[in-house]
């Protein structure tokens, strides 16, 4: 339904253009089509989020096809999920206290405000920097699955991994293979934690750990293909860092590296569309077999189970994920219950989330009978329906133990896909539903036992958290 709504004006004289309505295209503030069209592009994206995100409409918390987890068995823990990331995510835009209501409506207001103010600054922004600042609105509702499309062009020709002390170098150019394990410090003298916190502004995350591993980590879901594929991380990426401020408009700029010996050395890069890099080779078990979705090996010899999950499935991926994990299931439901297990181990390290469900509700008991113990692996990149897949274990399993780091935050809002900007087709997706995972206030799934990985685990091709369990 389309509104037409007038022009008012701020106190300070300023135009309020949009008010959180749709318009008429008679009614648009800029009169030239370049203009009109990204004006119609941004009140679209306003709009939709306006009407759609749940910390800004009248959530229905009792309607179980918006609410999952434990919030669809107990209204009062969806209850307390859903204040808590209202309440969270206004501290975090300096919004005051008080009801759900009154957070709410204030959480409203900052939206129109921005959307406002980007719509008014238009005629003065490149293609790209509107892109950025629909970003920067995104990010305000503190969700990690609410975000746009970001400009993706030539990339700084090195590789990255986020581990939990640092950023390091896992690929560079051949002229600087002294680089390679090394940890990058800074971007023209500009340090990395001060990077890390400008991608902070433009990046969607819900948490610290997610955000390190969005901008380094090279496997990224694809929502409009519905499959994962490789692209070039927001932390090397060219137009993200010139918009940032890092480099400018020349695409080179000096990476500072601390060396495997400890010495501290620059190496200069240029932006590039193609690059021959000197890479690390993982050989560790979970990369063992990197295009496999579902994937497992039994160690007989310490009675254990290793089930490695690499994504929850893309819609084309479905019927493969579902055929491996009830191969899976139907294996251990045959094994005679005189032959139980030590050990089964989950592995979702790295994992970023899909469609399917598993374990399904049937599978925790057969999977509690099946062994003593069962081990599920969790880290920075354990995303979206990777930490909800965590959460049933936590829930269900009593010999269920989380290890691993710090993951994502396990009460969070979700989107069902991704849909496109009208006129400049850039992609972008808004949460419409609420996952009830937990009854805690944290900002991560943290595990019951600590193990980071650490560089020297990657030279030697050592994983501590494998070593662990097989160990005891």
């Amino acid at each position: 339904m389309l509104v037409f709504s007038s022009h008012h004006v701020r106190g300070g004289g300023e135009a309020i253009v949009f008010t959180g309505e749709l318009v008429h295209r008679d009614y648009l503030h800029w009169t030239s089509e370049r203009d009109r069209e990204w004006e119609i592009d941004v009140r679209h994206f306003g709009v939709r989020v306006l009407r759609q995100h749940p910390l800004l409409i009248d959530f229905d918390l009792s309607n179980s096809s918006l609410v999952f987890g434990v919030g669809r068995e107990d209204y009062s823990a969806a209850v307390h999920a859903y204040e808590v990331l209202l309440r969270r995510a206004a501290v975090r835009n300096g919004i005051p206290g008080g009801s759900a209501d009154e957070m709410r409506d204030a959480f409203r207001e900052l939206i129109i405000g921005r959307i406002n103010d980007l719509i008014l600054d238009i005629p003065n922004l490149s293609d790209n920097e509107i892109i950025f600042g629909l970003a920067a609105i995104a990010v305000v509702l503190d969700d990690g699955h609410t975000r746009i499309g970001l400009p993706m062009g030539d990339v700084f020709p090195v590789e990255l991994i986020a581990l939990y002390d640092g950023i390091y170098l896992i690929g560079v150019p051949e002229e600087y293979e002294h680089a390679l394990h090394g940890e990058l410090l800074a971007i023209n003298g500009i340090d990395i934690d001060e990077i890390m916190e400008r991608l902070s502004a433009i990046i969607a995350h819900e948490n610290e750990y997610y955000l390190r591993q969005k901008v380094t980590m090279p496997m990224i879901y694809d929502p409009i293909r519905f499959r994962h594929y490789v692209v070039r991380p927001f932390l090397r990426e060219f137009y993200v860092l010139n918009y940032l401020g890092v480099i400018d408009d020349s695409g080179r700029a000096s990476f500072s590296v601390r060396g495997i010996s400890g010495e501290i050395f620059n190496i200069e890069l240029k932006a590039t569309s193609e690059s021959s890099l000197i890479r690390h080779e993982f050989n560790t078990l979970m990369h063992a077999n990197p295009d496999g979705i579902f994937w497992y090996e039994y160690f007989p010899d310490k009675s254990l189970m290793y089930v490695r999950i690499n994504s929850f499935a893309s819609i084309e991926e479905m019927a493969t994920f579902n055929a491996a994990s009830r191969s899976f299931m139907t294996e251990l439901e045959s094994r005679p219950t005189s032959e139980k297990m030590r050990t089964i181990i989950i592995d979702l390290r790295q994992n970023p989330g899909g469609n399917a469900e598993w374990p399904a509700r049937a599978d925790f008991a057969i999977l509690s009978e099946s062994a003593y113990y069962v081990y599920a692996i969790i880290d920075g990149g354990t995303f979206s329906k990777a930490v909800i897949n965590t959460s049933h274990i936590i829930h269900r399993m009593e010999n269920a133990i989380i290890i691993g780091e710090p993951a994502g935050q396990i009460d969070n809002m979700f989107s069902g896909g991704a849909n496109l900007l009208p006129n400049s087709r850039v992609r972008y997706n808004i949460s419409s539903m609420m996952w009830a995972g937990s009854d805690s206030e944290d900002v991560a799934i943290r595990p019951d036992v600590f193990i980071p990985l650490m560089i020297d685990d990657i030279i030697s091709q050592h994983d501590p958290v494998l070593s662990y369990i097989f160990g005891r």
